[in-house]
């Protein structure tokens, strides 16, 4: 009997640049399905979508995740995202990370290389500076005109060198 030749599917090696998308026009957050995925547009792209209408739903690689628990922090629309794709099948596209660009820079630099930081859009930060020395943690938000709680070595405002103001702990 006849059968006609196995044909190779495509494979797509390493990953390729994108931008999250949004269904809402002038939303700061990219909108997600029940599900938690997202809509991207490769950077390759050039024709002209509708809103929502750039690709299909694509998860998100996350560092942990679960049935009832897990870790998601939001994608902003026009997030550079690099895309991976599952044993190299292009019908099986993923997010495998979000990168920073000339227009959407790391606020970690050389100038505060030792410092970790986890910044929401509407700037609730949780920032944990390991000088040594000098450590100190600093979890603030803006409601309210500003709330933050500083513990260990405590610093001003002054960039891109802060003076030390005291040490322990303060709430404000």
């Amino acid at each position: 009997s006849y059968r006609p030749a196995l044909r190779e599917r495509p494979v797509i090696s390493g990953t390729v640049p994108a931008r999250v998308t949004s269904d809402w026009p002038n939303d700061t957050y990219s909108h997600i399905d029940k599900m938690g995925r997202y809509r991207i547009k490769f950077d390759f792209d050039l024709d002209e979508w509708p809103l929502g209408g750039e690709s299909l739903w694509v998860r998100l690689a996350r560092p942990y995740a679960g049935h009832t628990y897990g870790f998601h922090w939001p994608l902003l629309q026009g997030t550079e995202v690099a895309v991976a794709f599952e044993q190299g099948n292009p019908d099986r596209p993923y997010i495998a990370h979000a990168l920073h660009d000339s227009r959407h820079e790391d606020h970690v630099t050389l100038d505060n290389a030792r410092r970790n930081v986890l910044r929401t859009p509407a700037n609730n930060k949780l920032r944990m500076d390991d000088e040594r020395g000098k450590e100190h943690i600093k979890l603030s938000t803006e409601y309210g005109g500003k709330s933050q709680l500083n513990l260990g070595h405590l610093v001003d405002g002054q960039r891109p060198h802060p003076n030390q103001r005291g040490e322990g702990f303060e709430l404000r």
